[in-house]
């Protein structure tokens, strides 16, 4: 993904060029290319493999030992690596240990997206050899996903490698264990805001499609920022697309409502192999 961007930023002041030269295909790549930001952030120090280990028990959880993995994501980590590592330090605040496994990497969504099933299935087994190796060894309570994109196709590893019999038991597993940042938060005891505004933000939530419409979640983000201060507002007609590219589930489970009402949360538990 990095190297992508990069080659974008230097490609991309060629684009009119190619628009007259290449006609038609110039068109597309200048359309492309349009998309790439300027620049990139720089890479995250909180980056695997590693665990982080609990750094307060102020809220408590398991007594301090409550175990996670968290996937880095192809995208996630390049173009905006803050929000993994706010996801860490507010996961460990809790009182959770947070894994980034050795050998994960992408979920798999973009070559599924592109019709390239055996190359999914490949990087839906490599995930699931890394985080079978953490059950294994010292348990996972939950595998986060901070790209909901990423989290509808983890949620179908269960059905996308249903068929192997070698993966099919291990990925249902996984698939059970995946859980949306937005999830796991209410399953814990997070306290008050550090520094509460002296007067609550208002702020509009868009559900992305993957989010809302594959995996039904759209109470637990709302909550989350309530939680954290903030006066949340719907924006109207939020069950419409923004015009990005939708990861839809492939699995044969019924896609659930959109901004269904959030059941209450409940705590999870470590799953370890027997």
């Amino acid at each position: 993904m990095r190297a992508s961007l990069t080659a974008a930023f230097w490609v991309k002041p060629l684009a009119p060029r190619g628009e007259k030269r290449f006609g038609t295909t110039g068109r597309r790549l200048a359309a492309l290319l349009s998309f790439a930001p300027a620049t990139t952030p720089a890479r995250s120090a909180m980056k695997g493999p590693a665990i982080f280990p609990v750094t307060a028990t102020r809220y408590g959880y398991h007594h301090g030992h409550g175990r996670v993995a968290l996937l880095t994501g192809c995208a996630p980590s390049v173009l905006a690596p803050s929000i993994n590592e706010a996801a860490i330090r507010l996961i460990n605040r809790a009182g959770v240990k947070v894994v980034l496994p050795q050998g994960e990497g992408c979920c798999g969504v973009l070559v599924h997206h592109m019709g390239r099933e055996e190359d999914a299935l490949e990087a839906a087994r490599r995930n699931v050899d890394a985080w079978w190796a953490e059950i294994e060894g010292k348990g996972l309570d939950a595998i986060l996903i901070t790209a909901s994109g990423c989290g509808t196709t983890i949620k179908d590893y269960g059905f996308m490698l249903r068929e192997d019999p070698v993966y099919a038991h291990k990925a249902e597993v996984i698939s059970k264990l995946a859980r949306d940042i937005t999830e796991f938060p209410l399953s814990l005891e997070l306290g008050s805001p550090r520094q509460p505004n002296a007067e609550p933000l208002t702020v509009a939530y868009h559900s992305t499609c993957s989010m809302q419409h594959s995996q039904g979640l759209c109470e637990e983000p709302k909550t989350l920022l309530a939680m954290a201060g903030f006066t949340v507002r719907d924006v109207p007609e939020g069950h419409l697309c923004c015009a990005r590219p939708v990861p839809t589930t492939s699995s044969s489970r019924k896609s659930p409502p959109a901004c269904a009402t959030a059941s209450s949360p409940t705590s999870p538990r470590r799953h370890r192999t027997s």
